[in-house]
């Protein structure tokens, strides 16, 4: 995708509350030329650069990589808020050998806007994948569903229980 600014970010397709992978494919050397985009962790207006979306569809964390297929160095900047107020959530500059990676904890229904770019005048073919891992307390279709007494008390799948638990 050849863009010109944040608000025509393509978005990256939806993972199930579930979890999994949403990945897109581009290449920042048919981009806009360096945008003024605020630094995030690491200076990110110096090469050309793609934006795109992502929205979890609940809480969890994402890490979101270039690693795979990525040709050139590349640097990456996750930010909420709008196009026009970005605030930084997260950035890296060489997560994984020259390509870039930074986890996130992610709210529901909150976009992400990612922004794909390379070290100095670095642009090419690029891979970004956002590996969603979901909250099991939180996030709708899980799998466990209870009342307790007191109310108080929680439990999540996978996470071990102590104590003693009465049915009625």
């Amino acid at each position: 995708p050849v863009q010109v600014t944040c608000p025509l970010a393509t978005a990256m397709p939806a993972v199930p509350s579930t979890g999994g992978n949403s990945v897109v494919t581009g290449n920042t050397a048919c981009s806009a030329p360096a945008q003024a985009v605020p630094t995030c962790t690491t200076t990110l207006n110096s090469a050309n650069g793609i934006w795109h979306t992502f929205t979890p569809p609940c809480g969890g964390s994402v890490v979101f990589n270039t690693c795979t297929g990525t040709t050139y160095d590349s640097k990456i900047g996750v930010f909420t808020g709008s196009c026009t107020a970005l605030t930084c959530v997260a950035g890296n500059d060489d997560g994984c050998g020259a390509q870039s990676s930074v986890t996130v904890t992610v709210a529901p229904a909150t976009t992400y806007y990612v922004y794909v770019t390379g070290f100095g005048a670095g642009s090419g073919a690029y891979t970004l994948t956002a590996a969603f891992t979901p909250d099991v307390c939180t996030c709708t279709n899980n799998p466990l569903s209870a009342s307790f007494q007191p109310a108080d008390i929680t439990v999540c799948p996978y996470e071990p229980f102590t104590g003693s638990l009465q049915i009625v």
